[in-house]
């Protein structure tokens, strides 16, 4: 029987296989990312039209670093997004 263990007993919780349980651990965290995904963008103003999107991301990872900031090796940053500038109205 399904709702039985090894020892005859009822078992009170479904027996899940490690790889069920990890797929769903992964689904579960994808789902959180994405959810969570405006919260975790930065918006960065006032920049320069010198800066390159790979100078800004150094920049950003460095002073997380120096700031202590990081929980994890790595980068912080992952991708800068770099819009269309809109044209100085002089």
């Amino acid at each position: 029987m399904w709702d039985v263990d090894a020892d005859g007993q009822k078992s009170s919780a479904p027996v899940v296989s490690p790889a069920a349980a990890m797929t769903a651990g992964l689904l579960q965290l994808q789902e959180q990312a994405l959810l969570t995904r405006k919260v975790r963008c930065l918006h960065v103003g006032n920049v320069p039209g010198t800066a390159t999107p790979e100078r800004l991301r150094d920049f950003v990872n460095c002073l997380m670093v120096r700031d202590e900031l990081v929980t994890a090796p790595g980068d912080s940053v992952l991708k800068v997004a770099n819009p269309d500038r809109i044209p100085n109205a002089t």
